[in-house]
Formats: C-alpha cells, sequence, structure tokens
C-alpha cells in the first residue's frame, strides 16, 4: 500500500505537519531532503520553496493549511481523479465529529473545536477531494449545535440532510468520529434541507448548562448571565468571551 511522506528542511513545517497527521490518524514516513525516495511512497509533502528539489512524481506543496494539504495528498494515493458522489457525515455537537466518504469508501474522519469549523472543512473537502455530487449527513441530535452547522453550511451548493442517529454506536475512544462514519452511511433521513437557515434557540436546561459550565471554567468565580448563555449558544460569542467580559466588568 502506498504512503504518504513528509520530505521538509522546514523546521516549523515539518512539526506543525507531523502533528496534523497523527492527530488525523494518518499513516506517513518522513525523509531526509536528499534521501532516495522508496517506491512506496505515492506522494510527498513539502514546502512550496522545496518542490521542486523533491524527486518524485506526486509532490503536494504545503501552502497556508496543513489539512488542506493532507486531503490532496489522501486523494492523490486513492488514485481517483474525480468521485462519482462524496457523502460527508456530520455527529452535531460542540465539538462536532466529521467523516467523509468517497464512493462507498472512508477517506477521513476529525473531530473538530466549534460547530462552525464543519464549514472551513467541507471548504477543504470540497477543493481536494472533487466530486460529481456532493450531499452532507448531519445527525438529528443536539438542535442548537445542529442547526449552527447546518447554518454555516447554507453559502455552499450542497446538499444537506438530517437523518436519525439513535443507532450510531459511540465507541469510547473516538465516539464523535465514530458517530460520524455511522451518520455518512446513513439513509434514515427525516429532513431535505435546500440552503434555507434554521432557528438556533437554545433551551432552558442548555441555558442553565452554559452557566454551570461558566462557573467550572471560570473556577467559580463567574457566572454568565442568562443572555450571554444564549449568546454563547447560538455561537454569536465563545464562553471565554462571555467570561472575560464579565471580568472586566468586575475589575472595571
Amino acid at each position: 500500500m502506498k504512503s504518504i511522506a513528509v520530505i521538509t528542511e522546514d523546521f516549523r513545517l515539518y512539526h506543525s505537519l507531523v502533528k496534523a497527521l497523527k492527530d488525523g490518524r494518518v499513516p506517513f514516513i518522513t525523509l531526509p531532503l536528499d534521501d532516495p525516495i522508496p517506491l512506496d511512497v505515492g506522494v510527498v509533502l513539502t514546502s512550496p520553496e522545496e518542490k521542486t528539489l523533491v524527486q518524485h512524481k506526486a509532490v503536494v506543496a504545503v501552502e497556508d493549511d496543513n489539512g488542506l494539504a493532507i486531503d490532496k495528498a489522501q486523494h492523490v494515493l486513492s488514485g481517483k481523479g474525480c468521485y462519482d458522489k462524496l457523502d460527508i457525515g456530520v455527529d452535531p455537537g460542540p465539538r462536532p465529529g466529521v467523516a467523509v466518504v468517497g464512493d462507498g469508501e472512508l477517506l477521513k474522519t476529525t473531530q473538530l473545536e466549534t460547530p462552525e469549523a464543519v464549514a472551513s472543512i467541507v471548504e477543504n473537502i470540497l477543493a481536494a477531494f472533487p466530486s460529481r455530487k456532493i450531499l452532507v449527513r448531519i445527525g438529528h441530535g443536539d438542535p442548537v449545535m445542529r442547526n449552527r452547522i447546518i447554518n454555516s453550511l447554507s453559502r455552499f451548493a450542497i446538499s444537506l440532510e438530517v437523518v436519525d442517529e439513535s443507532n450510531t454506536s459511540k465507541h469510547v475512544e473516538h465516539p464523535h468520529e465514530d458517530a460520524a462514519i455511522a451518520i455518512a452511511y446513513s439513509h434514515d433521513t427525516i429532513l431535505h434541507l435546500d440552503g434555507e437557515k434554521l432557528p438556533v434557540e437554545p433551551t432552558e436546561g442548555e441555558i442553565r448548562d452554559l452557566q454551570r459550565r461558566s462557573r467550572i471554567e471560570s473556577g467559580g468565580r463567574r457566572t454568565i448571565s442568562r443572555e450571554e448563555a444564549r449568546r454563547v449558544a447560538r455561537g454569536e460569542r465563545t464562553m471565554e468571551e462571555a467570561i472575560s467580559e464579565r471580568n472586566d466588568d468586575a475589575e472595571g
């Protein structure tokens, strides 16, 4: 099986790429710039400045986005010119899981830091994995986070579905990524969407939980107001910003 090789003398790029590959559980090897490249290397990741120095037919230069470069390298390894269909599964939540399936084959999984980050990863997927048809499937759970994700994707001309995630099993090690895989393969469609935005209105329980979290994250010093909790739930500001503002008010 062909592999990805990281070949660069750029210290900063080397360490950031290695971390990104490990975090994404992508197999790879590292090689010195002057070493012969083994035959089982299918694609090389390097800096734009070193691209012409790498003696290999498939070289991806890493510009500003490690994730996009890694996705492009994985597409090269797949040997696919263009997929007939990409299914992108999203397990909604404060830190969503995402899985990408191309023509029935699992291509990548990841877990993100915010619901709105799903839009950035989808943008990378569209750039790295050419496809004739694209469908994003989002689990029906956690309506507030789900709708934030849906609204962030409204700028893309792609099909979206809300699917029943009741039967998605979540394992201990990577629960949100595993759920996203099941969602990507799911056909239990609840709702088809066509670019419309959905309301984001937290429940009373969610507001109280965010207030509880603010006490924990501030070390017991602050409890954000109900309105601040509502704004955090809607994605209008982060928990850190809400706590910091309260701290500034208290210090003033």
